[in-house]
């Protein structure tokens, strides 16, 4: 692991165990409670946040998105892109726009938690440039992922993980960002008819990774295709002039790397069929030929050899693909621990 990213995953994991006990308790999306942590109990003053947030400079949202972004550091979720849902918009069909204020529903306990007349919704309408933020993840969730998983009381969830970013997700925009902002949150896992949104796009307007085609992977300039994206939140408030006159990323891969994902895009296209059959007929497939359809398209990621440094662990690469809460286990039990056994189990 580089120094830069060591030093991230240890900030990461240090600073949330101080306020883990806190939400352990509370990931609950059928029993939501909101967590007890305070703008006053992050260390770090405003001024040293000046470089963490691109597009927005001074004032009351300022504030708000800096501290946004920090606690989302804190757990591990440390992509943090701003950009105006104008850029996206206009080169995307209008069923996977971003929501309008004036018609989406607030389904989530972080949208629900205004007052209507607070919302805004009755307010003029704001331009098509309005201010969007992307979230994801380096391997840097990892280590606080699994500290929030050994302090958990109980996980049933089908995904664990989901569960989690969720939660912190709609802690953070429920602590920092005032009603009149109106965010609405919508989750990459989240496919129900009216909420589906291409991600992969999402992070190649909003400059956070190119959208490379021709793998189908989000390749960061700094981390590959080791990231993760996991929600954007769109705010009830125009988009800055330098937001929306933005342009696309260019692609960080290297002659050399478009020739080795050419070949290994040839070899895992042979999977495709069998990744398929896995959803629908996986009773009628072994173990091994299931195993042999995801890591070919591992194969995939590891052809790129930008943030190859960033790569996640084996762990995490094993529930990335297979979501197997086994693996979970065995993980928070190969560490130290002060619980003899955790209370996992698949549904």
């Amino acid at each position: 692991m580089s120094q830069h990213l060591h030093s991230r995953v240890q900030t990461a994991s240090t600073s949330f165990a101080n306020y883990a006990p806190s939400i352990a308790g509370n990931c609950d999306r059928h029993n939501y409670v909101t967590a007890s942590v305070s703008c006053d109990s992050f260390s770090t003053a405003d001024d040293d946040l000046s470089s963490s947030v691109g597009v927005v400079t001074g004032g009351r949202l300022y504030g708000a998105l800096a501290h946004l972004k920090r606690h989302l550091e804190f757990a591990g979720l440390d992509l943090f892109k701003e950009f105006s849902t104008m850029v996206h918009d206009k080169n995307v069909p209008a069923s996977i726009q971003l929501p309008k204020h004036s018609s989406a529903p607030p389904l989530s306990p972080a949208e629900e938690k205004c007052p209507k007349d607070e919302k805004g919704s009755d307010s003029p309408s704001l331009p098509d440039a309005r201010l969007a933020v992307l979230v994801g993840n380096t391997r840097a969730i990892w280590v606080p992922f699994l500290e929030h998983l050994r302090k958990a009381p109980s996980i049933s969830y089908k995904n664990p993980l989901n569960n989690y970013v969720e939660c912190i997700i709609e802690d953070a925009v429920n602590q920092y960002l005032p009603c009149n902002y109106n965010p609405i949150v919508r989750f990459a896992h989240d496919t129900r008819p009216g909420r589906l949104l291409s991600f992969q796009r999402l992070a190649h307007y909003s400059q956070l990774a190119y959208f490379h085609s021709g793998c189908h992977l989000c390749i960061h300039p700094v981390y590959g295709p080791w990231i993760s994206l996991r929600a954007v939140i769109v705010l009830h408030e125009p988009a800055p002039q330098s937001a929306s006159t933005q342009t696309t990323p260019l692609n960080p891969c290297t002659l050399e790397d478009e020739l080795e994902i050419e070949n290994t895009m040839k070899i895992a296209s042979t999977a495709s069929t069998s990744g398929d059959r896995t959803l629908t007929q996986i009773s009628a497939l072994t173990l091994r030929q299931i195993a042999l359809a995801w890591q070919k398209w591992l194969n995939m990621r590891d052809a790129c050899t930008v943030g190859k440094e960033f790569r996640y662990s084996e762990d995490q690469i094993l529930y990335h693909y297979t979501h197997d809460t086994e693996v979970l286990r065995r993980a928070i039990m190969t560490k130290e621990t002060t619980q003899s056994s955790f209370p996992l189990k698949n549904q």
